[in-house]
């Protein structure tokens, strides 16, 4: 997936999770962060700091361009 600016933070995050065919609350176990805290990047209420970025991309699979922020 391509960076565009189609696409929110949250949007990017929930397509790649379930891609990777994870729950929320496995990605959030993954990345060791607390459920609620991975819904609100999805629903774009807030956003990942730099170094939750890092875990997600790694968890994901996913690169710098593949998450706008």
């Amino acid at each position: 997936m391509k960076q565009t600016t189609e696409y929110s933070t949250g949007q990017v995050i929930r397509f790649f999770r379930e891609r990777e065919g994870l729950t929320q609350e496995e990605l959030a176990d993954i990345i060791h962060v607390k459920k609620g805290k991975l819904a609100h990047w999805e629903d774009d209420v807030t956003i990942p700091r730099p170094t939750m970025v890092a875990r997600l991309q790694g968890a994901l699979r996913i690169s710098d361009e593949d998450l706008p922020l």
